[in-house]
């Protein structure tokens, strides 16, 4: 069986803050499965805010490619 979560405590990921790619640690993993089985993974990084799977990356070139579509 696959990992739910693509990060663990301790990794660190690119998101975008004020309109600037930066690197954070994650300090918490939240994950959420309601009654339909949909699964929901948050991220709670360095900089005490939260962040959905959508909105972290592994490099910096995957954060361009998830806001751009490249």
């Amino acid at each position: 069986m696959g990992r739910i979560s693509k990060f663990m405590p301790g990794d660190y990921v690119w998101v975008m803050r004020n309109n600037e790619p930066v690197t954070e640690r994650v300090d918490y993993v939240t994950i959420t499965i309601n009654l339909n089985l949909v699964i929901n993974v948050d991220y709670r990084l360095s900089d005490g805010r939260e962040y959905g799977s959508k909105e972290v990356a592994a490099t910096k070139v995957e954060l361009r490619e998830k806001i751009f579509g490249e």
